[in-house]
């Protein structure tokens, strides 16, 4: 049961917009200028999505895209990768029709977004 309060409270965390995702400043006028930004397209995809981010320096990063229930879909270390511009395709052809959340993470920052696969 702690286990799985613990994931939900991780999970909601990870969905909660930034400052910078909303297009803000953040408390008292500062602005994270190390966001990440994440764009996935197209959106709702049936044969493959562009999942597309920009990294500022070089550092470490990983990507994943999970379903709903939480269930890992996708997984890559995508390892120490330099700073540009990213974009990786991934088919989901074989996922099931849903909404699906692909995470990165790079160092301590965390991206999120949601897409959805029709068939």
């Amino acid at each position: 049961m702690k286990q799985t309060l613990f994931f939900i409270a991780i999970w909601a965390c990870a969905l909660t917009p930034t400052y910078a995702q909303l297009g803000r400043p953040g408390p008292a006028g500062l602005e994270n200028k190390d966001a990440l930004s994440l764009q996935i397209t197209p959106n709702p995809a049936s044969k493959e999505v562009l999942i597309s981010w920009t990294m500022d320096k070089t550092a470490p990063a990983t990507l994943s895209i999970m379903d709903l229930e939480g269930c890992m879909t996708l997984s890559m270390n995508l390892g120490e990768i330099p700073e540009s511009m990213y974009t990786r395709s991934v088919s989901v052809e074989a996922f099931t029709p849903g909404v699906y959340i692909v995470v990165l993470t790079v160092k301590a920052q965390i991206a999120v977004k949601k897409f959805i696969v029709e068939h």
